[in-house]
């Protein structure tokens, strides 16, 4: 997935004519995952998302299509009670979930406490 990223930040980044084209905050941000350096957590995907208006999904590799995400302000307050009622509508438990996927039922108690979920996690 880190290497999908990597791959579709450059195309993006091409595409608006380099990295001499971007800000100087967004081309700092790029410079640091392009070189793999660190992973991107979920806020600053979302905001270099925002900065070349696709989703996602097309900068992880999910999909080919760039689409145009709507208008989107991370609330970790909102991620909680929209994960909580993913797990009503699946009847699923928490305890049920973190254990038929990769997420720690650690991360999902830092969730609730207000923790942002990273990309590694996610």
């Amino acid at each position: 997935m880190i290497k999908e990223f990597v791959d579709n930040l450059n195309l993006l980044i091409n595409q608006v004519g380099g990295m001499q084209s971007l800000t100087l905050e967004m081309s700092t941000m790029c410079e640091r995952y392009l070189e793999e350096e660190v992973t991107p957590d979920i806020l600053a995907s979302i905001k270099i998302a925002k900065y070349f208006n696709c989703s996602l999904d097309f900068l992880f590799g999910v999909s080919n299509n760039k689409g145009v995400p709507p208008a989107f302000e991370f609330s970790s307050e909102r991620f909680f009670e929209n994960y909580t009622k993913l797990l009503e509508q699946n009847g699923l438990s928490h305890w049920r979930f973190t254990h038929n996927t990769t997420i720690s039922e650690s991360s999902a108690r830092k969730w609730k406490k207000g923790a942002k979920p990273s990309i590694e996690t996610l």
